[in-house]
């Protein structure tokens, strides 16, 4: 007996968008609502902690997102019975945080997988039982300040080691090994070159689908080996602070509607989320983009010059978070020795330059820069 999926990306109302995404979820998802009942497991990525009372913000680069208890019961209510925690934003409120999401998902019978209290429980695989199929799910996150280790709790970190330890363990009792990832580069439309070379790799570890999510855009896919790989689902949920032209890419997604059986079919149902609804998007308008996004995909140079030019372009960025390191001579050696030099870093600074060193994109792209800098 096949079993079905209904698999989409980022859900973050923020703040006071919470009572109104739980009041008016049912105007929200109607159009989606079909596809998601047909489903045997829904899965959304809530990539912001739940709190109650005073929020507990950590130190970091970038925004701390938080939400409310309500955005999970909106979430049951509308019928997804999984979420995935592995996401750049699941520590953002500390440990505090962690234990309330995972507390509020229990109390509403929603699965999680991805995130846990402790390293060893976000590290752990989601098995399903259908009756007939067994199917694992492995939810891992790209290294930012999110990740669990041996002093707390928080997402599973992407290691290449890790995720081979867990397929080879899943693959003597699964049917079949699904991998969620959340990485990539914002609002960049093609996986980068390392992406698609660790993507199927995990398919030749054994994975049978793997996706990926965090870009706030789609992004193309394909099937490799007859196991396909999505590469961005883009926003599902996730109102903008600002009214944004419908055009924006941050307003686009698609779910994967994905049925595992003797053979594994997929069917993309696209959307545009704006002004706090979801509406479906005309499937030849979006079958035309995604042929585009699909093509340098194909083609490792192309995907490879795709990468350059939106490094090249986004430079100033990379440059201005690393100005301190390109100053030179007697005074600032001078100041290094006394050790004074760590005192022209700003903290936020700091945790910024962590953070293009520590991430794997962040850090490709930092890498890829200088390559191009220095030929």
């Amino acid at each position: 007996m096949a079993v079905s999926f209904f698999i989409t990306g980022d859900v973050v109302p923020k703040n006071n968008q919470s009572e109104t995404f739980k009041n008016e979820s049912g105007r929200i998802f109607s159009q989606l609502k079909p596809y998601i009942a047909a489903a045997n497991y829904a899965i959304a990525n809530l990539e912001a902690p739940i709190i109650k009372g005073q929020p507990t913000p950590i130190k970091k680069s970038g925004p701390c997102l938080k939400t409310m208890p309500a955005t999970v019961e909106a979430l049951k209510e509308v019928g997804f019975n999984i979420v995935t925690l592995a996401n750049n934003h699941f520590f953002d409120q500390g440990q505090n945080g962690v234990d309330t999401t995972i507390e509020c998902c229990n109390l509403q019978n929603i699965k999680i997988v991805g995130g846990g209290k402790t390293y060893q429980h976000a590290r752990k695989p989601l098995m399903l039982d259908s009756g007939e199929k067994k199917i694992a799910i492995i939810n891992a996150c790209e290294n930012e300040f999110s990740i669990a280790n041996s002093e707390h709790g928080g997402s599973n970190p992407l290691d290449l080691i890790n995720i081979q330890e867990d397929i080879a363990q899943v693959r003597a009792v699964a049917d079949y090994i699904i991998i969620i990832i959340h990485g990539g580069v914002e609002k960049y439309q093609y996986p980068t070159p390392r992406m698609k070379r660790w993507y199927r790799h995990f398919v030749d570890l054994g994975a049978d689908v793997v996706i990926n999510h965090h870009q706030h855009c789609i992004n193309g896919y394909e099937v490799f080996k007859g196991k396909p790989i999505f590469y961005g689902l883009g926003n599902f949920y996730f109102p903008p602070l600002e009214v944004l032209p419908k055009q924006d890419s941050w307003n686009y997604g698609y779910a994967v509607s994905l049925i595992l059986d003797k053979n594994i079919k997929f069917q993309l149902i696209p959307y545009v989320q704006n002004l706090g609804s979801i509406t479906l998007r005309d499937e030849k308008e979006f079958g035309k983009e995604i042929e585009l996004l699909n093509l340098p995909i194909k083609d490792d140079y192309l995907l490879q010059q795709k990468y350059d030019e939106f490094i090249i372009e986004h430079e100033y960025i990379i440059k201005e978070q690393l100005l301190p390191t390109f100053l030179r001579g007697r005074f600032f050696s001078g100041l290094a020795r006394r050790g004074l030099l760590g005192k022209m870093y700003r903290n936020r600074q700091v945790l910024a330059l962590k953070n293009k060193i520590n991430c794997e994109s962040h850090h490709e792209m930092l890498m890829r820069l200088f390559t191009l800098l220095t030929k």
